[in-house]
C-alpha cells in the first residue's frame, strides 16, 4: 500500500490518498516482475505505515493468521506470507517495520543496507533527508532461501532513486565469529527470547562459527536520532495530515512521538546528523571484529491485538 504499483494507489493507509493511483511502478515492483515474479496482491499497513499494529480507517484491521490474539505486526504487511498466500512479501522499513511483523508472524524478514534496493514513488514528493538515509525495502519469507531469491531479484537495479548503489549481493570471506548480545542496553528481556537467542548462538557454535557473548555498542542513542530525523520529517510533510486524516490511533501515537522529541529546529537536525555518523564509526569498529550479532528485536513476546 506505501509503493507504487501502476495501476493501484498507493494509500498508505490513508483515507485522504484512496483515489492516489500510481501511473508507473516502483523500483522493486519492476524489478520483481523482471525477475518472473507474479505479483498476487497488495497488503495493508496501519495509516501513515506508523505502528506496530495494522489497522486504519480505509482498511480496517489485519489479524495474526499464526494466532489471533496477537498483533500482526507492522507497518509492513507480513499475515499474507504467513497464511501461505504468497512465498515472498515485499516490506519497507524505518524503525522495525520489517523486523516486528515478521517477528510477530512468525517469519524471515531482511533489513538491507540503505542504498541495496531501490526506492522511489513517482506518485509523491520525494521525502527529505532524514527519512531518505533511513528507509529501506526488503523481502519477507518463509524460508532464508527465499529471503536470497527476493534479495537478488529486488536489488537489480533503480537509477530513479540517487542513493542506489550497483554493488554486488556477494561479499567477500569474513571471520565466522558472532557476538550475542542477550540485553542491549540493560533492556529487559523475556526467558522465552533469551532462550531463542541462545539457541541461535548454539546453532551457529555447531557450525563452526566462534560466538562470544559481548556488549554491542549502545542502541538507544541511536534510537533516539532514528525519532529525531522521523520527526523533523513529519514535522514538515506529515503533521496537517495527520490532523485531516483524523485516524484516532495515528493521533494518539503522532502526540506521543511530539511529547518525546519535540519541535526540531534546523540546528537540532544538523546535530542529530552529526551524532548519527559517530554512532556509524562505533557500529562499524565493532562489527569489523563481530561481522554478525546476535541480539533481541524485541524484549517482549508479540504484543496482544488492539
Amino acid at each position: 500500500m506505501n509503493v507504487d504499483q501502476a495501476g493501484q494507489a498507493t494509500t498508505n493507509g490513508l483515507v485522504l490518498q484512496r483515489n492516489l493511483i500510481a501511473q508507473s511502478d516502483s523500483p522493486v515492483v519492476s524489478n520483481i516482475r523482471a525477475a518472473g515474479g507474479i505479483i498476487v496482491g497488495r497488503t495493508n499497513t496501519p495509516a501513515f505505515s506508523l505502528r506496530w499494529f495494522t489497522k486504519n480507517d480505509l482498511h480496517g484491521q489485519t489479524l495474526n493468521p499464526r494466532d489471533l490474539s496477537i498483533t500482526p505486526g507492522g507497518s509492513s504487511g507480513a499475515a499474507t506470507v504467513a497464511s501461505g498466500i504468497c512465498a515472498l512479501g515485499h516490506g519497507t522499513n524505518i524503525d522495525g517495520s520489517i523486523r516486528y511483523p515478521t517477528f510477530a508472524c512468525g517469519l524471515h524478514g531482511l533489513r538491507p543496507t540503505s542504498g541495496r534496493i531501490a526506492a522511489y514513488n513517482a506518485s509523491g514528493k520525494d521525502r527529505h533527508i532524514g527519512v531518505q538515509l533511513m528507509a529501506v525495502s526488503g523481502p519477507i519469507c518463509r524460508t532464508i532461501s527465499d529471503i536470497k531469491i527476493g534479495l537478488e531479484a529486488m536489488s537489480v537495479g533503480g537509477f530513479n532513486d540517487p542513493w542506489w548503489v550497483p554493488a554486488s549481493i556477494y561479499q567477500e570471506q569474513f571471520p565466522r565469529r558472532a557476538a550475542l548480545t542477550i540485553a542491549t542496553d540493560d533492556m529487559p528481556v523475556s526467558c522465552e527470547i533469551e532462550l531463542a537467542l541462545r539457541d541461535a548462538g548454539q546453532r551457529l557454535k555447531d557450525a563452526g562459527w566462534v560466538v562470544e557473548e559481548a556488549f554491542c555498542p549502545p542502541m538507544r542513542p541511536a534510537a533516539r536520532i532514528n525519532e529525531e530525523l522521523w520527526m523533523t520529517e513529519m514535522w514538515a510533510s506529515v503533521d496537517l495530515m495527520v490532523e485531516q486524516e483524523a485516524e484516532a490511533d495515528s493521533i494518539f501515537v503522532y502526540e506521543q512521538m511530539k511529547n518525546r522529541i519535540g519541535h526540531m529546529g534546523v540546528e537540532d537536525l544538523l546535530h542529530a546528523l552529526q551524532s548519527r555518523a559517530g554512532i556509524i564509526r562505533e557500529w562499524q569498529r565493532f562489527m569489523e571484529k563481530y561481522p554478525v550479532l546476535i541480539c533481541p528485536l524485541s524484549g517482549e513476546l508479540p504484543f496482544l491485538q488492539q
